[in-house]
């Protein structure tokens, strides 16, 4: 049986705006996974975490990044917050790297399935992330109006 690309859901696709970028990510994602299983071999180890190297995280994160963008873009536009692109732009990004560091090749072969499963799924996470953000620097700002006035 093939493994499912989370990029093949044709709603993510169209969510993206992509197609044939999608088959590039989709190919470059297999690649980076062909070089765990080449450097799980190198080692002498099983398919895992173990076998995944920084450089092979970094390109799955920069590689993934539309993913990224198309997440913040309709979180943004959701405006369930006074938050725009930037900011969900940011707390996906964070997620991504997440995922990079977690991901276990030998569970799930497939990053970008892994990637597809849980990245939209932060978005509650990420709403608590912005609004506690949002509490904070209201409250620091009139901290330091207080603090300037007692001076």
């Amino acid at each position: 049986s093939k493994s499912k690309s989370g990029f093949a859901d044709k709603r993510i696709v169209e969510e993206l705006g992509l197609t044939d970028a999608t088959s590039k990510i989709v190919a470059e994602n297999k690649r980076q996974f062909d070089l765990v299983v080449e450097n799980a071999a190198k080692k002498g180890i099983k398919v895992s975490k173990e076998a995944v190297t920084q450089q092979i995280k970094d390109a799955l994160v920069i590689n993934n990044m539309p993913r990224v963008t198309a997440l913040a873009k309709k979180a943004a536009a959701a405006g369930d917050l006074k938050k725009g692109f930037n900011d969900f732009f940011s707390e996906y990004s964070l997620k991504l790297v997440e995922l990079a560091n977690t991901w276990n090749p030998g569970i799930n072969p497939n990053f970008g399935a892994y990637m597809n499963t849980l990245l939209p799924l932060k978005y509650s996470g990420i709403l608590k992330e912005l609004k506690g953000k949002s509490v904070e620097a209201v409250s620091t700002s009139k901290e330091a109006t207080v603090t300037k006035a007692n001076f």
